[in-house]
């Protein structure tokens, strides 16, 4: 089996389909568009010296790309970059002081939010980065997160975490234009992962489904059989 193209590769990460182009970052630090249709590189730049292996997801908006940049040891990005998504040049660069780790995004029409490793949030404006506001982890400094976020049609951003120990963790709310902490549910494992949010039945407003439960295999040691649990809480409670 052929594929009817291949493009350039250089152990690139999660990629992001947008009207017929493929854009994906790669451990050298390149990121590049290509056609869809017959594999053209329609552009491929450098921007910064390597990229984190971790499974972070590159980001499309119709003007911008947003995804992190630089790698430290053993996981995770000291910077975030964003950039124009059909020419590829820099817009900015971002260091985040507690880096990122498998970053995924909310794009809203003037900011990128999301979250640091210990669980930290950061809104980010795309017109030139700045801090629109940053609201530190409920559970300190020391704790930390695998997961992303995710943003409800109503104006909230959720993200779970867990405590320095990984012993328990949880989920919080936080209002998506001025990052104020709206709610936290506790449970007694890490939350490693970004929630879904939708209806379920017979409730009658929005849910947030996030499971709780330590990750399995490496960095953290040989595969094993965990137990975990996955919750439905009430959006706006």
């Amino acid at each position: 089996c052929h594929p009817p193209w291949r493009g350039p590769s250089s152990s690139c990460q999660n990629p992001f389909l947008y009207q017929g182009v493929l854009y994906t970052s790669c451990r050298d630090g390149h990121a590049l568009a290509l056609s869809m249709e017959d594999g053209t590189t329609l552009w491929m730049k450098k921007y910064c010296e390597s990229i984190s292996s971790d499974t972070y997801s590159m980001t499309a908006t119709e003007d911008h790309l947003f995804f992190p940049c630089g790698a430290r040891e053993p996981y995770g990005a000291p910077d975030v970059v964003l950039v124009s998504r059909k020419t590829g040049d820099l817009l900015w660069r971002v260091n985040v002081p507690k880096f990122t780790v498998n970053i995924a995004p909310c794009m809203l029409p003037d900011s990128v939010v999301f979250n640091d490793e210990a669980g930290g949030m950061y809104s980010l404006s795309l017109k030139d980065g700045s801090v629109i506001w940053y609201t530190a982890p409920v559970h300190g400094p020391d704790g930390a997160t695998l997961g992303g976020v995710a943003c409800s049609p109503d104006g909230k951003v959720f993200n779970g975490f867990a405590t320095a120990d990984w012993k328990s963790g949880g989920l919080s709310a936080f209002d998506v234009q001025t990052g104020q902490r709206l709610w936290t549910k506790w449970v007694t494992a890490p939350v490693h992962n970004a929630p879904a949010i939708g209806r379920i039945h017979t409730h009658d407003r929005e849910a947030v489904i996030f499971a709780m439960g330590n990750p399995t295999g490496g960095p953290l040691g040989p595969a094993v059989w965990t137990n975990g649990t996955v919750y439905a809480v009430d959006a706006q409670t």
